[in-house]
């Protein structure tokens, strides 16, 4: 078994995938797009250990996704290769956990860790104006939890007590959100009274627009379930 640092060009990934890669899983189209985009936006971490692997007779074993990135993106990428690692060990790749953002930020100490990493994840979204269900980076999660760690807390805290008493219109990521862009825009007192009505439904009229939102949550909820 040997390693080398290599610079791998678009085309080497490319002329790999073809000739190499004989007996991989099937691959994901919507991981490389994530890949490529991380690559793209030099959130890549070509140092984090991971390696491209071919076992001793040259066949790719671990690494598709990652040169099909580089393919993908266009653009050079630096990274670890291994070379001659037995091929009876392919079973073994690709076996653990990998982490995501709650578990990342729990190793930064951040409270409440998985329900700030589910906002984070929609305020990323939010921002971008991309789909709440577009996949987004432990970096990005961690960068919006940076910015607004403090604020982010209080509405956990603030939503979690509401749904304590009240019914579930919605998970606490997506009230979580909604609760975080509100909070930026109105008066706190008058954002905590609009979403205890909303949590809560208690002496809403039935032509009144929270109780139409409340009805538009629980209908999406429903309809997930």
């Amino acid at each position: 078994m040997n390693f080398e640092i290599k610079t791998i060009q678009p085309e080497v990934a490319e002329h790999w995938l073809a000739t190499k890669n004989t007996n991989n899983r099937p691959l994901s189209t919507k991981h490389v797009n994530f890949l490529a985009q991380q690559i793209l936006s030099d959130e890549w971490e070509p140092e984090n250990g991971e390696s491209i692997k071919f076992d001793e007779d040259g066949n790719l074993l671990d690494g598709q996704h990652r040169l099909a990135a580089i393919v993908k993106a266009g653009v050079p990428v630096t990274t670890t290769v291994a070379h001659n690692i037995l091929r009876k060990t392919f079973h073994t790749l690709d076996t653990g956990r990998n982490r995501n953002g709650g578990g990342v930020l729990a190793i930064a100490g951040v409270p409440n860790y998985n329900q700030v990493a589910a906002i984070c994840r929609y305020i990323h979204c939010y921002h971008n104006k991309i789909p709440l269900t577009t996949k987004v980076s432990n970096q990005n999660i961690l960068r919006v939890n940076e910015v607004n760690a403090d604020t982010l807390q209080m509405v956990i805290n603030e939503v979690r007590n509401l749904m304590s008493v009240g019914n579930s219109v919605a998970s606490l990521g997506v009230l979580g959100l909604l609760y975080f862009i509100a909070s930026r825009n109105h008066d706190i007192d008058k954002v905590q009274d609009f979403f205890a009505k909303l949590i809560l439904g208690t002496g809403l009229r039935i032509n009144s627009p929270i109780f139409a939102a409340r009805k538009r949550l629980m209908d999406i909820r429903t309809s997930k379930l």
